[in-house]
């Protein structure tokens, strides 16, 4: 069981009573004035569990999508019909009352026993204890008076007032934002398709690259809604290009510190834009989040919001050998498929792959680099993983974060690369067991992590398709200085 505020989204009344509930249960424990300040916290989303809000949008749309699976009900509707409400709870859990459980009234009698004042009046409630995480609770600080409306004994005119404001607000934007993703989707359904090979179709974005038409959606509505700072930091890479090291690495660079490592994922520290935030028809309020925000995308240059590039935000893009690249996101869609590697390389050789084609991308942010070298710090993967330590120093640089003297005589910066290293992080236990959401489900950690080798392509393609990756490597970057960059220079030695 989890905390869900049960309130209804489209009504004013329920988010007062529960700030009305939450504060004098709170004072339980400690003196909570139930004044400005606190009033102000909770509109502000410093609650617990909270924001209020967005923690009821978050079910209620899960609801929308999948009502089999989520039964969304308020207090309000549960006070008003409880008969009614706990045969629909019946129902909903495949537990349904029979036409004689009906006729001898048995969900009558589970009602009366329910009741909060005969709930309350047991002795187990009124005398008895329950262990929670690491203490015990007397059972009846669970049990209070229950009343709808009870808000209007404790609360001013003003307060309540600035409650109902955002709620309002709240539900418009959750509607507009659901019409904005609504819109989309119809344009979307117009665009081009193609197999993908890994079981869910791909569509053709109009900057000419691949991805599933519900990514192609968000990357749009990215496009037009993400409002980024001169402070933001992204990162930004073609799919198994080595994400995860970076998000570690200019995460831990940010705060001279990798301690945050052991107790989240980096993907729970450093979020998709595409497959994280902007999901799920949401468009998500990140203006609260302080600065610098350090936030990935996999979407190529092109098709960035304008944003990024005006407001001066620091751009990391990681590359790595195509080959290499290939090997790891075929090994990658191989979890959930299995995926013919002749097939995968004749697509990813025509572009077809999660934002591909892949040489476009790289070109996109190298482009981009030539450019504004003070904005785009291009690196490839090789190149981290020879010097990863000179590396995180200069991205530290990069992003006005540099280690003092001071720091680096005490080995901060060592011991970052250390803990960040792949053989460390896959073996914390947050990576070993846990899990980070993605779109509308949770993904094992662990998935992340396979062997992270230099040259590990030798070991699963032949002569004749690595020739051909070459091939087109240097056809594409024919003309560019990137095909002189150290990465691929080794390549011809």
């Amino acid at each position: 069981m989890t905390h869900i505020p049960r309130c209804r989204t489209l009504l004013p009344t329920p988010p007062k009573d529960c700030f009305i509930s939450l504060w004098p249960f709170l004072n339980r424990f400690r003196p909570w004035d139930i004044d400005e300040a606190q009033h102000q916290h909770f509109c502000d989303g410093v609650s617990l569990f909270g924001p209020y809000w967005e923690h009821v949008l978050g079910y209620w749309r899960w609801h929308t999508k999948r009502p089999s699976q989520v039964l969304f009900l308020t207090y309000e509707e549960l006070t008003t019909d409880t008969l009614g409400q706990l045969r629909r709870l019946a129902e909903f859990v495949g537990r349904p009352f029979t036409v004689e459980e009906q006729e001898i009234g048995v969900y009558k009698k589970v009602v009366d026993a329910c009741a909060m004042e005969s709930s309350s009046g047991l002795e187990v409630n009124r005398s008895g204890t329950t262990n929670m995480v690491d203490r015990t609770y007397a059972n009846n600080i669970f049990f209070r008076r229950g009343v709808v409306g009870n808000w209007r004994n404790h609360l001013t005119p003003e307060m309540a007032g600035s409650i109902d404001e955002i709620t309002e607000i709240k539900i418009r934007l959750a509607v507009a934002s659901t019409e904005i993703y609504d819109q989309l989707r119809q344009v979307v359904e117009t665009f081009p398709a193609a197999v993908s090979g890994i079981g869910q179709p791909y569509c053709r974005h109009p900057d000419g690259w691949y991805m599933s038409r519900r990514g192609v959606v968000s990357a749009m509505v990215i496009k037009r809604h993400l409002m980024a700072r001169a402070t933001d930091v992204f990162i930004a890479t073609f799919p198994k290009s080595g994400t995860t090291w970076l998000k570690a690495l200019l995460h831990s660079a940010l705060h001279h510190d990798a301690h945050e490592l052991a107790a989240h994922s980096p993907h729970q520290l450093v979020p998709f834009l595409e497959s994280q935030l902007f999901v799920n028809d949401r468009i998500p309020d990140l203006s609260s989040l302080p600065a610098p925000r350090i936030l990935t995308t996999h979407i190529p240059a092109q098709s960035l919001p304008d944003s990024i590039a005006a407001s001066g935000s620091k751009v990391v893009y990681l590359c790595r050998d195509p080959k290499d690249c290939f090997v790891s996101l075929w090994h990658f869609w191989n979890r959930f498929v299995s995926w013919d590697i002749d097939v995968a390389v004749q697509q990813f050789c025509d572009g077809i792959s999660h934002f591909g084609p892949f040489w476009e991308h790289v070109l996109g942010y190298w482009r981009w680099h030539v450019e504004k070298p003070g904005q785009v710090f291009f690196l490839t993967y090789e190149e981290l993983a020879a010097d990863t330590l000179g590396l995180l120093r200069r991205l530290a640089e990069f992003v006005g974060r540099p280690f003092t003297v001071e720091e680096q005589e005490a080995g901060v910066d060592r011991k970052i690369v250390e803990i960040c290293a792949m053989e460390s992080l896959s073996r914390l236990e947050v990576n070993l067991s846990g899990t980070t959401d993605f779109i509308e489900k949770d993904v094992p950690n662990n998935i992340f992590f396979r062997r992270g080798v230099v040259g590990d392509w030798r070991n699963h393609l032949t002569p004749e398709m690595a020739m051909k990756i070459d091939e087109i490597t240097e056809s594409k970057f024919k003309g560019t200085s990137l095909l002189f960059h150290p990465q691929f220079l080794q390549e011809k030695r």
